[in-house]
């Protein structure tokens, strides 16, 4: 393992409106030359970034290289209008906008898509997505378009139904993936879709007095329970912290989530395999048409 399958070399893991704020006008390289040698030395030699709308992510893969990554990035994610993402988005309000902005992706350089299919968790609730999810009949026209160009899909999305749309309509990974059951599982394992499960972002939310720990443990726990259920069928796990989301530090990020789904396996020699495995696999699936 040695590669951040999920970060955002974009934001800090303080403030998401401060770390945009920093790129306003053009990408600041200092900003991101800092980030690229925290994880150089920490041996981190593949990145895979869920894109912004600001051109850092591009501009971090042209000098990702010099560090001795190689690293993907969408450009940008894209998200319905209204929905949840649009402060790392473009956004489309019918499928012939959605198509152009997948065109826009290939003309920028992006080595795949990602698409916001759903909100994230309402932290305060149990069980509580946010915002309107995109419907399977999009998605599969979505995720479609883009295969037939030659370009894999990472889906942002949360909530057992939601899950089950995208699997259903072809993603190449799942990323996130809460609140998922059996079903979502067992169709994991027989489309070979990946997922990344994240659970860094919600472990280090308990203790901090921001949302109820009750709930977020209960969050924690049972998307543990769900990993350690998936790697049981033979599901693609692969290992991303969503580096730079609130309290989701790059560097400690990924050390992290490792630390977190260690107990998810039988031994730490199982756990090496099976997400270097899962990083491999990512590293096969998204990467640029151009060198497919």
């Amino acid at each position: 393992m040695k590669g951040e399958c999920h970060g955002h070399i974009i934001l800090d893991g303080y403030n998401s409106r401060h770390s945009l704020s920093m790129h306003k006008g053009q990408p600041n390289s200092n900003i991101i030359m800092e980030r690229l040698k925290i994880y150089k030395d920490m041996g981190i030699t593949f990145f895979r970034d869920g894109g912004d709308n600001l051109g850092v992510s591009l501009l971090a893969a042209k000098m990702a290289p010099a560090y001795g990554i190689d690293y993907r990035t969408p450009a940008y994610a894209i998200c319905k209008f209204g929905s949840y993402g649009g402060f790392l988005s473009r956004s489309f309000s019918n499928i012939s906008e959605y198509r152009n902005l997948v065109l826009q992706v290939l003309e920028l350089g992006g080595d795949f898509i990602k698409i916001m299919a759903s909100g994230i968790l309402d932290f305060s609730q149990y069980g509580v997505v946010t915002h309107k999810a995109i419907t399977e009949q999009e998605l599969n026209d979505m995720i479609n378009f883009a295969h037939s160009l030659g370009l894999a899909v990472m889906t942002h999305v949360n909530g057992a139904e939601n899950v089950k749309a995208a699997i259903t309509a072809g993603t190449d990974s799942v990323e996130h993936g809460f609140y998922i059951n059996d079903e979502c599982l067992s169709l994991m394992a027989k489309k070979k879709t990946i997922w990344v499960p994240t659970v860094t972002p919600i472990v280090n939310l308990i203790g901090k007095g921001l949302y109820p720990d009750s709930v977020l443990k209960r969050i924690a726990v049972e998307q543990l329970e769900n990993v350690k259920k998936a790697l049981e069928i033979g599901c693609i796990i692969a290992v991303g912290s969503d580096a730079g989301a609130h309290n989701v530090f790059h560097g400690k990020g990924i050390t992290q989530e490792i630390r977190y789904l260690t107990p998810c396996f039988k031994s730490k020699n199982q756990m090496y395999e099976v997400l270097s495995e899962g990083e491999r696999i990512i590293s096969q699936r998204f990467k640029s048409p151009k060198l497919h």
